[in-house]
């Protein structure tokens, strides 16, 4: 390990002690994003030294710190980004930045010299052994922003030909959408998209989110952009919409869903439980703080930092949610009565992110990309404990007048083009919104491209009642 120790030496060679196990808990969302939370930690130092451009090497932090896969010549420009870092990094001495700050930096860095470690003495490494992959370069993550095309009181999936439906949804996607839709190939019937990927005529749609004010009135939560990750300038400028995951953890095995294909995932009409843990589905996210604070491991898979109940405190930086769809299909139908019929998880329950799980019932026994959608919604307008209930309780409800959150749920309907999305999951190594020379878009085209609304409703003003549902 020569070419290592030469690269971090002696002030960070000892982080490599630290408890591995323990931050491997906290990181399992994507590389790139620790790189950026490690120059964040200590962003006002940071950007003071910029400014002063002592150090011009630390500006490549935004723009690389995103790998595609772990190989040693991508290791080894990690840790000279990181030892950059750590040359500007204040001592506790300086009074510059504060003991946490610099704990949570060391977390961060000796989680990322060890798996750069392990990187450099084996020839196919695996970072994250408890996926139960062989590394980040045999597996494909497509991670990507769609804007809104409509927010509006209609339901293709379950209420076709109904306007309005019982309650709204914030939809994105191909232009296709529409009160009712064809059954046949939707990418056939799109003229654009508000994807990033230019060739994703899909359409997702979830419920929206409502604060409930002490005087009993509704005001609809405005949605935040989200996280920068992998380059993806895209998704950050969405203005709300939907952050959309594909995952094919086994490239090459993983069977692309089929022109027709539909689903639905979560039931509305949940409001309690008597199994209160974590089942990797449906769950919400707390942010600790501004710019997607508390943004680390993935989600769904620690009731330390996820719930599948809405978070009952106030949260600093908004609320994200996050919503895991079936990964096998009886191969036959492309949609059931239902909806969710033809879909199942693996027998032993829902895979972890990132994992291929357990295996496929024999009922539906083909292996289909594991889809999730991401929306994060800004309530910190509504953090005012004076605004809420005065039980304490907290305030918002789902746009089905579900106030615990449980549920939560996703509709589905395909609509990538040709074999574009079957590509994609059988190439390995693709991270973010790139991947097998699919085509993209502006987020300008993006924006461009949306569907009137048919329900025709003012759902941004103060309501006495929610939309379509009697509370």
């Amino acid at each position: 390990m020569p070419a290592t120790a030469a690269l971090i030496g002696s002030r960070i060679r000892t982080t490599i002690y630290m408890d591995i196990a323990q931050s491997t808990g906290h990181q399992t969302r994507g590389l790139g994003t620790q790189i950026y939370n490690i120059a964040t930690a200590v962003e006002p130092d940071l950007l003071k030294y910029q400014d002063r451009e002592r150090f011009p090497s630390l500006r490549l932090i935004n723009r690389r710190g995103d790998l595609s896969a772990p190989s040693p010549k991508g290791w080894l420009s990690h840790l000279k980004l990181i030892k950059s870092l750590f040359e500007i990094l204040p001592t506790p001495a300086d009074g510059l930045h504060t003991f946490s700050k610099e704990l949570l930096t060391m977390r961060y860095i000796s989680y990322l010299l060890a798996l750069a470690a392990r990187a450099l003495a084996e020839p196919s490494p695996n970072p994250y052994p408890q996926f139960g992959f062989g590394g980040l370069n045999q597996m494909t993550m497509l991670r990507f922003g769609c804007a809104n095309i409509v927010i509006d009181r209609i339901d293709p999936l379950v209420n076709p030909g109904q306007v309005p439906s019982p309650h709204i949804h914030q939809i994105v996607g191909g232009n296709a959408f529409n009160v009712t839709m064809p059954t046949d190939d939707v990418a056939e019937h799109a003229t654009c998209t508000s994807c990033a990927f230019a060739d994703d005529f899909s359409n997702y749609w979830t419920a929206n989110l409502y604060f409930r004010a002490r005087n009993g009135s509704y005001k609809r939560v405005p949605q935040g952009g989200h996280a920068y990750q992998f380059g993806d300038r895209f998704s950050t400028q969405t203005q709300g919409g939907i952050l959309v995951y594909y995952v094919s953890a086994q490239p090459g095995r993983i069977t692309a869903f089929k022109p027709g294909f539909r689903m639905l995932v979560g039931d509305p009409n949940m409001r309690s439980r008597s199994d209160t843990r974590l089942r990797r589905q449906n769950c919400y996210r707390c942010y600790t703080g501004p710019n997607f604070g508390g943004d680390v491991g993935a989600p769904c898979m620690d009731p330390a930092v996820d719930t599948e109940a809405l978070p009952n405190k106030p949260c600093p930086g908004g609320i994200r949610s996050n919503i895991a769809f079936p990964t096998c299909w009886d191969g036959k139908n492309l949609d059931t009565p239902n909806h969710q019929d033809h879909v199942a998880y693996p027998v032993n329950g829902p895979a972890d992110f990132l994992s291929l799980g357990g295996n496929c019932p024999s009922t539906h026994p083909v292996r289909i990309p594991q889809l999730m959608y991401e929306v994060v919604w800004d309530t910190t307008q509504f953090n005012d404990r004076s605004l809420w209930p005065e039980d304490g309780s907290q305030p918002f409800v789902l746009s089905t007048g579900d106030p615990t959150g449980l549920g939560q749920h996703g509709d589905y309907v395909f609509g990538w083009k040709g074999d574009s999305l079957q590509r994609a999951m059988d190439t390995a190594g693709c991270f973010g919104a790139q991947c097998a020379n699919l085509r993209t878009q502006s987020i300008e085209e993006a924006r461009r491209c949306t569907v009137k609304q048919a329900a025709r409703e003012d759902y941004d003003k103060w309501l006495d009642k929610l939309p379509g549902v009697e509370m």
